[in-house]
């Protein structure tokens, strides 16, 4: 137990609460991008798209989604596609879809109307099918598949109206299995992808703030201060982290207001700014003295000598100086860059899990810390 209470496992819940602040920061700039770029849509559109596009027949997929209430979802100001689709809707829009195309043909009969030769005028009378057969959405969604050329798609769909019996709900609930199998599919799909840009976001954020993992946890297990500091406003946003719902700790907004980084007015905007978010990073670290950043007393640009010699008597060198000044460019730089490469790749690796992640980690860290702490004696001098 005394591991458990260690400057060790501080150290570690503040890199971790590190990780986590940084990582607010790459959730969000990966979502202006999916906004920027309309990603969530076009995933959607491409989806259904692939669903309802038949080579044999028409392209179904994009007169679907000129469907009065699927064009009603999409924005029209940017041209944004429909983020996201209700499976009763789709159901509802493809049963109109198909039952559209077996809208019976219209007849006109003509005959001569008036009680005499001379008031007699000609008269135009429409002659269609019988209206209870000819008003049923599911005998016209039929009609309108069976027009169809064979193909999967008009295969998949008659098996659909034969296992309803031709009930409207059974088959509108056959449909909307169908979508949300898809989608689940597509749910793996825009993972993977995310994945891939969390990765490249968390690259972008470790260069631009010049964030080395190993540094980091060297100067926490040396800097008692700081150390304390951190752990302590970690344990206060986990309190606060745990009274958020399911949806709030998924969202990077959030968890940017309960760990400090945020202010309400930024938060609460519908989609924060990176830029923003950059800023008020940039000043927490001015605040707090955080090691890391693109300055002269930090690793690399403190390797060179003029800088080694400036800044010589600075905080960081004295606790840390065989990596901070020693090793320079000049001077074993064989044994430092490679340190600080890995250190760099620690981090794009550790930032790239996004913010969720560190927070329940840091959770399990901090409940960690509060189980191995030994109890007072209270026994009687």
């Amino acid at each position: 137990m005394e591991f458990l209470s260690s400057s060790l496992l501080a150290s570690l819940i503040g890199l971790v609460f590190i990780y986590a602040l940084l990582s607010i920061l790459v959730s969000i700039l990966v979502e202006w991008y999916n906004h920027r770029f309309k990603t969530r849509g076009k995933m959607l559109q491409a989806a259904v798209e692939q669903m309802l596009n038949d080579p044999l027949n028409l392209a179904y997929g994009q007169i679907f989604f000129g469907q009065p209430m699927v064009r009603n979802l999409a924005n029209g100001e940017n041209r944004r596609p429909p983020q996201y689709l209700a499976p009763d809707l789709f159901a509802e829009a493809v049963i109109d879809l198909f039952g559209d195309e077996g809208v019976p043909e219209v007849s006109l009969k003509r005959e001569l109307v008036g009680d005499s030769p001379e008031n007699q005028k000609l008269s135009f009378q429409a002659q269609t099918e019988p209206e209870d057969e000819s008003e049923d959405p599911v005998r016209r969604f039929r009609l309108g598949v069976e027009l169809m050329a064979e193909s999967p798609l008009r295969q998949m769909l008659l098996a659909f109206h034969r296992k309803s019996g031709g009930d409207y709900l059974a088959l509108r609930q056959l449909l909307m299995n169908w979508y949300q199998n898809q989608m689940d599919r597509v749910s793996g799909w825009y993972k993977t992808k995310q994945r891939g840009k969390l990765r490249w976001a968390a690259l972008a954020v470790t260069l631009l703030l010049n964030v080395d993992s190993i540094f980091l946890f060297h100067t926490l297990r040396h800097d008692d201060q700081l150390r304390d500091k951190l752990t302590e406003q970690a344990i206060e946003a986990v309190a606060a982290y745990q009274e958020l719902d399911s949806a709030e700790q998924k969202d990077p907004a959030q968890l940017g207001l309960i760990s400090g980084l945020m202010e309400r007015d930024s938060a609460s905007e519908e989609r924060p700014e990176p830029q923003q978010v950059l800023r008020e990073i940039q000043a927490y670290r001015e605040e707090m003295e955080l090691p890391f950043g693109w300055s002269q007393r930090l690793p690399p640009l403190s390797w060179f000598p003029e800088y080694r010699a400036k800044y010589a008597d600075d905080k960081w060198a004295l606790l840390l100086g065989p990596y901070v000044h020693d090793h320079s460019f000049k001077f074993h730089w064989y044994s430092s860059l490679p340190l600080y490469l890995l250190g760099l790749a620690l981090t794009v690796f550790a930032l790239s899990f996004g913010a969720p992640f560190w927070f329940e980690t840091l959770m399990k860290l901090t409940n960690l810390r509060q189980a191995g702490k030994k109890p007072r004696d209270t026994q009687p001098q």
